[in-house]
């Protein structure tokens, strides 16, 4: 993406099937679906699905049953066709899958202007509604507040599009930071840590805004909450440097005293066996304590 690319992603689909009329479907995993993502680059995003069959609501929730629609393969109301997925239980689960997936490509094709809007309003929209609307106490720590919010906003969002909304907030150059490496950093923090500090400083300055309006929390307008929102993801990262400079300073001190371990570590001998020359010197003094015994009597 640093290059003025893209990045291409790809998922993968295949679930085996029936069809009256076709026979049974190839149960092969074919490549389904195909995303370009050109937010990074200041373009815009593609999502290409092989599956657009079920784009349509005849294949989701049925064909229609009146006369004279479908002369090629006519059906009645109680005809599973009819009915599509709300036919029984197992097809109306697959059913909300698919509706989460549409959810999921709506938002993702959404403009970068959009996604900043839906941050807002499920944060702000979060804080109003249980759980975040029982008084949460101001001073637990930012992480245990972020995790509060994690939960509440995932209700109505999945944990990808919040990763998402908060990771645009970042340049490709700290992107990096956070992505997988070959070696593993052992003093590098996971990006979970990151989005636990944000939310909660985010949470904290709207908590605090909603707690001193008295007329209402849903009194305040967007501006407010936008505030709120700029002012506490700003606190919450620069929380989460100054806790994780602290944490290298503890790292390395503990580091030291972890290294002062090699000096004492068992040597190779340790590891053999040497039960017959450890017995020796109990059988000796059980000897020598035998004949005390005979001396005293």
């Amino acid at each position: 993406m640093g290059t003025g690319q893209g990045e291409h992603q790809e998922g993968r689909l295949g679930n085996p099937g029936t069809d009256r009329n076709k026979g049974p479907a190839d149960a092969k995993t074919v490549g389904a679906i195909g995303a370009y993502d050109g937010h990074g680059v200041d373009i815009g995003r593609v999502v290409v699905d092989s599956t657009w069959h079920h784009w349509f609501d005849v294949n989701l929730t049925g064909r229609p049953t009146e006369p004279g629609l479908d002369q090629v393969d006519p059906v009645t109301a109680m005809d599973p066709k009819a009915q599509g997925f709300t036919y029984n239980a197992i097809g109306q689960q697959a059913l909300q899958r698919i509706q989460n997936y549409y959810r999921n490509v709506a938002i993702w094709l959404a403009a970068p202007a959009k996604q900043n809007c839906m941050f807002l309003r499920a944060t702000s929209g979060a804080v109003i509604r249980y759980p975040l609307a029982e008084q949460l106490d101001l001073n637990l720590p930012i992480w245990e507040l972020g995790s509060f919010a994690r939960d509440a906003i995932g209700r109505r969002a999945g944990q990808c599009t919040i990763i998402e909304w908060i990771w645009r907030f970042f340049p490709i150059e700290v992107q990096k930071i956070f992505k997988p490496k070959p070696d593993p950093c052992l003093t590098c923090p996971p990006f979970e840590m990151v989005e636990l500090f944000a939310l909660g400083g985010i949470v904290r300055e709207m908590l605090t805004l909603a707690y001193q309006n008295t007329r209402g929390m849903d009194k305040l307008e967007e501006p407010h909450w936008a505030n709120a929102l700029a002012k506490g993801i700003e606190q919450g990262l620069a929380e989460f440097a100054e806790r994780y400079q602290k944490s290298l300073r503890q790292t390395e001190a503990s580091m030291k005293s972890f290294s002062a371990v090699f000096k004492n570590l068992p040597k190779a001998d340790a590891f053999l066996a040497r039960e017959k020359e450890s017995a020796k010197p109990r059988l000796a003094k059980a000897k020598r304590s035998t004949n005390a015994n005979k001396r005293k009597r």
